[in-house]
């Protein structure tokens, strides 16, 4: 059914005798935590990261932060798709076909989902289901003041509070829908798109603007209360070659003060009575584009072309500390426990200690982060411009990672074909790069401490010392690490396949899959050199394997733990072996590098995923 409304506005409600399903939860979950954008979730049970729980594909860039109410994972794509995932598996409940980008995070309350398109619609979804129950449109979108301002990523993301949800419009007004209906309760101008999202405290709304200003608006009524010009207001951006005049981070609110900071390089903070300024920092001509974090006192805010992070005193913005990034940083901080964890264009999410700002981790990912991450009490989930949606583990101890790699052995006439893009891969990821003597030393170690670890192994063959059951005065080395709880992630053929690893196949009988059974357990009887077509298995794309192609070596899966991949034949050609079980079993990942004729490995990021799979106790 379709209806006109009054102030400019287009509601579409759902059709009679849809399931509208209960809520998955009594609280209301969204963007930065709350409708004050404060920036605080709930510690979590542990503040060391201990690699990815799983990671879901969408079909485009995903700029969209996610917001979890527990069990379910919610997020849009640039792919016109909204997203509903089993927040332990990362398997997908139920999508729906927006027709159009979406570029803010949804609200979840009172058993529905509020979205932004990109196209000017706000759509209540059932949270159960994905039906929807209504559809407002707002107005056509305003011209930019310049008109090449650019980087206009995102959307107004809804805030909701009681039965009023508030969200921004590119038409240039802040609206309140009635939650249950989408009835327009009432609508207010600003001069300027909105793609700030609104906060809400105390009986009124704040929102910021592409023309410079932060306005306040009463909640109840929509009347304005006060606007508070930035510097941006009075720039003329064509005079600089770049947006020096919007508000596009979202206000965040606390103890009576409204905290904003705009594309004019300041961030502000402002009596949230009066609009009066309190006091500011310059950060030159940086863009602030996420809300600040806002805790105990202190005041946690990012910045783009400055590529820092600093913590403020709340009450006069004197600085606490900072930590500087290789990149810029975008989205708002997400404070839990003693952590602040920020993300930035270099693809990193990052780890602070809150009180210190010293770097207690950070996860690397193949593309930019430009949203903010959604922690809970033993994930962190975070997007990526590859188009994926990450849960990452937190643990008590972290995953070392480390990269084998050697030179000698890589002059070998029969060295993996890719070992080098492989090692460049992990090494910018931040894995430690180890030759062979530093391999057997780092392997030695982790018997010994135990500590959680993985190898990707970039070269298929390794030095003696971690295959010689003589050298080891035992077992090899790399079994008793594999049983000592360590990981390995395997590129090519099996270890010890083809023998001395620094010969040529000159002959058929030089293949003895004997070997590395022996070394790793495993049945190789049947296995076989041809390559055979190969797709990924349920388990693989649990994994992160996405990637087909061509496969040797297959052998008989009931051998193995899990098999990720299977050729035309039923073998198993990628797989798993458990040395152990539960979370701190070692493992030895079998993931040959997909090659393309004359190109570079295809399926880095799955190798990547596969490696720092993580196993829930």
């Amino acid at each position: 059914m379709r209806a006109s409304v009054s102030m400019g506005i287009v509601l579409c409600l759902a059709a009679s005798g849809l399931a509208c399903g209960p809520a998955r939860s009594a609280g209301v979950f969204q963007c930065d935590g709350g409708p004050a954008h404060e920036g605080v979730f709930p510690p979590g049970s542990a503040d060391s990261l201990g690699g990815i729980a799983w990671r879901f594909a969408t079909g485009g860039i995903v700029r969209a932060s996610p917001v979890s109410d527990g069990a379910t994972v919610y997020r849009g794509s640039s792919d016109g798709t909204f997203y509903a995932l089993d927040a332990r598996t990362g398997k997908e409940r139920w999508h729906f076909d927006a027709g159009s980008s979406i570029g803010d995070a949804p609200a979840v309350a009172a058993g529905s989902v509020i979205v932004g398109v990109r196209d000017g619609r706000i759509v209540a979804l059932d949270a159960a289901t994905g039906r929807p129950r209504w559809t407002a449109r707002t107005g056509p979108e305003r011209a930019m003041p310049w008109g090449h301002e650019g980087f206009d990523f995102w959307t107004s993301s809804p805030a909701v509070v009681g039965d009023a949800v508030y969200v921004g419009s590119g038409d240039g007004k802040l609206y309140a829908l009635d939650l249950a209906s989408g009835r327009v309760r009432w609508q207010a101008g600003t001069d300027g798109r909105v793609r700030s999202s609104p906060a809400v405290d105390g009986g009124s709304v704040y929102v910021g603007s592409c023309d410079g200003s932060v306005y306040a608006f009463a909640a109840a009524s929509g009347k304005r209360r006060w606007r508070f010009d930035t510097d941006g207001r009075g720039f003329d951006s064509a005079k600089f070659g770049y947006d020096r005049k919007s508000v596009y981070a979202p206000p965040a609110v606390a103890h009576g003060r409204v905290f904003a900071g705009g594309r004019d390089g300041k961030f502000y903070a402002l009596d949230a009575a009066t609009g009066h300024e309190l006091w500011r920092t310059d950060f030159g001509t940086s863009w602030v584009m996420g809300a600040a974090g806002l805790r105990g006192g202190r005041v946690f805010v990012s910045t783009s072309d400055g590529r820092q992070v600093r913590c403020l005193d709340e009450a006069d913005g004197k600085e606490a500390w900072r930590f500087e990034t290789a990149s810029a940083l975008w989205a708002s901080p997400a404070l839990s426990g003693n952590l602040a964890l920020v993300t930035d264009w270099g693809g990193d999410v990052i780890a602070l200690d809150a009180r210190t700002g010293k770097e207690a981790w950070r996860q690397w990912l193949p593309r930019p982060v430009l949203t903010a991450v959604w922690p809970e009490r033993d994930r962190i989930y975070a997007a990526c411009d590859d188009g994926g949606v990450y849960a990452l583990a937190r643990t008590t101890r972290g995953l070392l990672r480390a990269v084998y790699w050697d030179s000698t052995l890589a002059r070998s006439p029969k060295a993996l074909q890719g070992n080098t893009d492989a090692r460049d891969y992990f090494q910018r990821l931040g894995y430690r790069a180890l030759d062979g003597a530093g391999l057997a030393a780092f392997l030695t170690a982790r018997v010994s401490d135990a500590a959680p670890s993985v190898v990707v192994c970039a070269l298929d063959g390794l030095p003696a010392a971690v295959t010689d059951s003589a050298a080891a005065g035992g077992a090899p080395l790399l079994r008793r690490y594999l049983e000592a709880g360590g990981r390995v992630t395997w590129l090519g053929d099996p270890p010890l396949v083809t023998g001395d690893p620094m010969k040529e196949v000159a002959s058929l009988d030089q293949i003895d899959g004997r070997r590395p059974g022996v070394l790793l357990g495993v049945d190789f009887a049947r296995a076989n050199y041809d390559p055979q077509p190969a797709y990924p298995t349920a388990d693989g794309r649990a994994w992160g394997v996405h990637s087909g192609g061509t496969g040797r070596w297959g052998i008989d899966p009931g051998s193995v733990t899990a098999v990720l991949a299977k050729d035309e034949n039923g073998n198993a050609v990628s797989w798993v072996r458990a040395y152990g079980t539960g979370a701190g079993a070692g493992r030895f990942v079998l993931m040959p590098l997909v090659i393309p004729p004359g190109g570079h490995p295809a399926n880095l990021l799955d190798v990547q995923v596969a490696a720092e799979h993580f196993v829930a106790p």
